[in-house]
């Protein structure tokens, strides 16, 4: 029976790293045919996914069944053997992504693009035996290559036969286009496409680094203390490394402020009900701190209990008032503070005083 993995749709949208990982390891050990039809999509997600075929312990034939445009046609080159229908279209270009910033962002940004279309351009040099200079020129240009063109450029081993051999090659490529900038538009709505290009950079940062010549490692270096920006400025992959995982922290860091605030709510969703803030008004503001997380559970159910005891102490004294067995006001026996001498609120007064003590005012 035949393996076989498929990979239609926006690199990273429609077809995801751990989609095709989770489809690879249930073929451990196994020759998969992985068929292939996208117009591009995420450049780290593109990476990923070559490199999980590239990893794969049994042996791997990509195919070309429509398309295979931008990261598409990165992902086609993973396999041990490449194959593409008869009516296939196959595009190469450089790598893109929107930026924003000043001239410095916008130099830097250009720089990790160069890198990230250096390291696609040596895939498909390795693969097509055609020199640098040559594919740089194909990518500078955005290049289709239809059918029988796909082999003929080095990037398949073979050319398997359609069922629909009238496919008209103008149409195919013109279609192709539209799928590309139809994937560009996903790709562009994205919220952070900065961070898609600094994770892709460090991937490849670190295919770079494992590929320094010998030679190089063993030549003396003069040690000097650095700081951290002289040591980035100095070591652009480790910069790149460092941006993305500065990127990726401060995700991290706003999932988990999110999730600790979900928290704090749900600690205070049963004295948010109407019935609650009807019969307890002052508890609003511990509320709010305990959100915000400036305050603690424990200080609304000390107030909640505090209140209570004030309005069995208010009713009490309402009644002593009532029969004359009352002979001053709560106000004179607290003190004017409107807390007694036992410790007891007698009236609005020693609430607020209460109020205060349990914000830590």
């Amino acid at each position: 029976m035949l393996n076989k993995i498929i990979i239609e749709g926006v690199i990273g949208w429609d077809v995801t790293p751990s989609d095709v990982r989770r489809q690879l390891n249930r073929f451990a050990g196994k020759d998969v045919l992985i068929e292939i039809n996208s117009p591009g999509g995420f450049i780290d997600d593109g990476i990923q996914i070559f490199n999980d075929i590239s990893k794969h312990d049994g042996k791997t034939e990509t195919r070309i069944t429509s398309l295979a445009a931008s990261m598409g046609s990165y992902i086609a080159l993973a396999g041990d053997k490449r194959s593409a229908d008869s009516n296939a279209t196959y595009m190469i270009h450089n790598a893109l992504a929107l930026m924003y910033g000043n001239h410095h962002d916008f130099r830097h940004g250009a720089n990790i693009l160069e890198g990230l279309s250096n390291i696609i351009a040596t895939e498909y040099v390795n693969v097509t035996g055609k020199t640098p200079e040559e594919i740089h020129k194909l990518m500078d240009a955005e290049s289709y290559f239809f059918g029988e063109e796909i082999k003929t450029a080095g990037f398949v081993d073979e050319i398997i036969e359609s069922k629909n051999k009238k496919s008209d090659p103008a149409q195919a490529v013109a279609m192709a286009r539209y799928n590309f900038a139809e994937a560009m538009k996903i790709v562009k709505s994205n919220h952070e496409p900065e961070q898609n290009i600094f994770r892709a950079a460090a991937m490849a940062g670190l295919n770079i680094r494992s590929n320094i010549k010998n030679k190089e490692l063993k030549q003396p270096q003069e040690h000097k203390n650095m700081s951290l920006s002289e040591l980035l400025a100095a070591n652009p992959s480790a910069k790149i490394e460092y941006d993305a995982a500065l990127s990726q922290a401060k995700k991290e860091g706003m999932e988990d402020e999110k999730k600790a605030s979900a928290a704090r709510v749900d600690s205070v969703k049963t004295y948010m009900t109407k019935e609650s803030l009807e019969k307890y008004p002052e508890s609003i503001d511990l509320i709010m701190d305990v959100i915000s997380g400036e305050g603690k559970v424990s200080a609304i159910t000390s107030m909640l209990a505090m209140v209570d005891r004030i309005n069995q102490k208010s009713a009490s004294l309402l009644a002593q008032s009532e029969t004359g067995k009352q002979g001053h006001t709560p106000g004179q026996q607290a003190g004017g503070t409107g807390i007694s001498e036992t410790g007891d609120v007698l009236d609005e007064k020693g609430m607020q005083a209460v109020v205060d003590r349990l914000k830590g005012v």
